[in-house]
């Protein structure tokens, strides 16, 4: 039944080619399928989104007048396929074991068979290679550089293999296919000297131009920025480029040196082709202003419109950039909480309508997520703008971030506990009734919130002891509990003092949580269980909402996010911070 189904689709594929032709449409492709045992709606081809339909069939055309690669993904599950002008290809696949049973039939199936053959291969070697990882990597340069090649060409041999009978290839084909081999490989070469020294704790033995050998010819053809392994290898480059004297060193201890400023500083130093530098340039400034927002961007802004040499993209960014100035602007006012020799830590402030300092509303305090390391205020302007709207004042703090300013995540802590001391010290300047002080999160803005209502420790030895750190309540979603390698790697004291499940205590504030049963950040069974369980056994007011088969980020669903709305209103109603309506 499935060859005889494949077979109709690919005739009607055929036909509808052939209809096409007809009517003088001569380049469009054609990419249809079938779905067995279909478990979503949607399926997607590069940027095309379409429904499938309730016979699990579905048909892409394609108007594209070049040969190019496109991703498909069903379910977050992907594969690449390489589409020409002409093509009437044909997928099929069971939704339930997708990759090893994927079939591609058609006009020049056989490129798109062989591109499939190459990732079964790529999954295979990431296994081996993460398997082994430790003891190639603790070995000697020549031993590890001679396993890699080996590999490599193996690859290279399955390809030189396809091209030996075919006539007229495509050129960019061969082209991306042998550069997506060379260049995947050349950033895990790229990658040893790092790694043998967390490995071993001892520097690699490499030669002075080991990262010059690996790169040399590598940054002369623009063309290569279509290929994601190449763009995946001019990260990495610039990553140790960026690390300095730390190049030699594990240098993804030191995030500050390879994310901040001095990254830009590195781009612009590269001796490589315009475009690719340009590339660099904007993709820096995208991803900051992504990850990070406009906070240490204008020092470096002037030289960024110097450096950039396409307007185009150049004004892209501006733009991007002006949005993130303009969504500053949503709120009531921004007012600095903290300083820290040069750094000053913002609080973004929302007050409700027709709202008087006098009234004495209760307190929204918000600290965003991204895992110590990025995230920015503006995270939290949704709620904000919410309860706001319901008659708090509503406050998203900023607080260092380890990416940018090399800190720990005990420092993290420090702030955090500092913003709720400066809301309770300028109480009557806010209008805010400090027996109504609500702390969220999300992530590790959860565990940050938690920390305030928790630790004693860790409070700036300058604040007056007559005024608390702590809020009066809590409201935490995929909070961070307890200790992990990562977070005992990252704490900057010990793990267990800033750990919520190690402090957990008596009499703790009203506390609501929301978590995933399949969050693979933080272990539904490893973190959130042990702690509720402890929060019971200290008899601990709180309640709790798990989110069946979701992960991390469960309100990505609206049906999650509508649940955790009215759970969140329904508390603060009960603690009489919102009216009920």
């Amino acid at each position: 039944m499935k060859i005889l189904i494949t077979s109709f689709l690919l005739t009607l594929a055929t036909v509808v080619s052939a209809g096409n032709n007809i009517h003088g449409k001569t380049n469009n492709a054609v990419v249809i399928g079938k779905v067995e045992n279909n478990l979503s709606n949607e399926i997607k081809l590069g940027n095309s989104v379409i429904t499938i339909a309730k016979d699990g069939t579905f048909k892409f055309d394609m108007g594209e007048d070049k040969p190019s690669f496109y991703n498909f993904n069903y379910e977050g599950k992907k594969t690449e396929l390489f589409i020409s002008p002409g093509d009437s290809l044909c997928i099929s696949f069971n939704a339930k074991d997708f990759y090893p049973s994927l079939n591609i039939t058609g006009i020049n199936a056989d490129f798109n068979m062989l591109l499939l053959a190459l990732e079964k291969m790529d999954a295979a070697t990431n296994q081996y290679l993460n398997n082994n990882s430790f003891a190639m990597c603790s070995a000697d340069p020549t031993y590890f550089t001679s396993k890699i090649d080996s590999i490599e060409q193996t690859f290279i041999n399955r390809l030189d293999e396809f091209l030996k009978n075919k006539n007229n290839v495509n050129s960019w084909f061969v082209k991306n296919t042998r550069a997506e081999i060379i260049f995947g490989f050349n950033g895990f070469k790229l990658v040893y000297p790092c790694l043998h020294k967390r490995f071993t704790g001892k520097a690699a033995p490499v030669e002075s131009n080991y990262y010059e050998n690996i790169t040399r010819d590598s940054f002369n053809d623009p063309e290569l920025l279509q290929v994601e392994s190449y763009s995946r290898f001019l990260e990495t480059y610039l990553d140790i480029q960026a690390a300095g004297k730390y190049k030699y060193d594990d240098f993804y201890q030191y995030p500050a040196q390879i994310k901040g400023a001095q990254r830009y500083r590195a781009i612009q130093d590269l001796k490589i082709n315009k475009e690719i530098k340009d590339y660099l340039l904007v993709k820096y400034f995208g991803d900051y202003l992504g990850n990070y927002g406009i906070t240490g961007l204008e020092s470096i802004l002037t030289k960024f419109k110097n450096d950039c040499t396409d307007n185009d993209l150049k004004e892209k960014v501006l733009e991007l950039y002006n949005k993130k100035l303009q969504e500053r602007k949503e709120t009531s006012e921004i007012k600095i909480y903290k300083r820290i020799g040069d750094i000053e830590l913002e609080a973004h402030i929302f007050y409700p309508a027709g709202f008087k300092k006098e009234d004495k509303r209760p307190a929204f305090l918000s600290f965003h997520g991204g895992g110590w390391s990025t995230g920015m205020p503006e995270w939290g302007y949704w709620d904000c703008k919410k309860y706001a709207s319901k008659g708090m004042v509503t406050i998203t703090f900023e607080y260092r971030l380890m990416d940018i300013y090399g800190n720990k995540i005990v420092d993290c802590v420090r702030d955090a506990k500092d913003a709720v001391y400066w809301v309770r010290a300028h109480a009557n300047e806010l209008g805010i009734d400090t027996s109504k002080i609500v702390a969220s999160g999300f992530s590790a803005g959860a565990h940050l919130a938690l920390c305030t209502a928790l630790l004693n420790e860790y409070e700036d030895p300058g604040n007056d002891p007559k005024i608390s750190c702590k809020p009066n309540a809590l409201i935490l979603g995929s909070a961070s509990y307890s200790t992990s390698p990562w977070f005992d790697e990252n704490s900057g004291t010990n793990p267990e003092s800033i750990s919520p499940y190690h402090q957990m205590k008596k009499n703790m504030v009203p506390t609501l949580m929301f978590h995933g049963t399949a969050d693979e950040l933080v272990g539904y069974k490893i973190q959130f269980l042990p702690f509720i369980e402890k929060m019971k056994s200290l008899k601990n007011i709180f309640t709790y909402h798990t989110f069946e088969g979701i992960g991390h980020f469960w309100f990505r669903e609206p049906k999650s996010a509508e649940i955790s709305a009215k759970m969140t209103d329904e508390f603060l109603i009960s603690l009489g911070y919102i009216e009920q309506k």
